[in-house]
């Protein structure tokens, strides 16, 4: 139990940067 609760905070956290990612890609493109 305790290796899917941090699977799924890692995963949490890889969306936010790849989020964060997509967004400095478009603020450069524009």
């Amino acid at each position: 139990m305790g290796h899917i609760f941090i699977d799924e905070r890692w995963r949490s956290k890889y969306k936010l940067e790849n989020m964060i990612i997509k967004i400095n890609f478009f603020c450069e493109v524009r």
